[in-house]
């Protein structure tokens, strides 16, 4: 399970292999928009192992000068390596 706490309106996207950012077409795994009460990122699927997957954590498209910190949280049943590959920022 990926979870979010923040102040924000957090989303989240996981894909696996790879992640093209200018591809319009969702091609994710799993996703998450508004599943939890609270506006926070909650995405529950099962994995494989050695296999890499890609998490985008992001906030409303509605607000996209929305700004902060937030925590990731990841829980399961078998270790699991988490690595920043970037930060992509939209500034208009």
């Amino acid at each position: 399970m990926f979870s979010t706490k923040s102040s924000l309106n957090t989303y989240g996207y996981l894909y696996e292999h790879k992640f093209n950012p200018d591809d319009s077409n969702d091609t994710s795994l799993a996703r998450s928009d508004h599943v939890c009460d609270d506006d926070q990122l909650k995405i529950m699927t099962y994995l494989n192992f050695n296999v890499r997957y890609i998490l985008i954590v992001t906030t409303s498209y509605a607000y996209p000068e929305q700004q902060g910190p937030f925590s990731l949280f990841v829980e399961g049943p078998d270790k699991i390596k988490i690595k920043q590959m970037s930060m992509y920022t939209n500034e208009h």
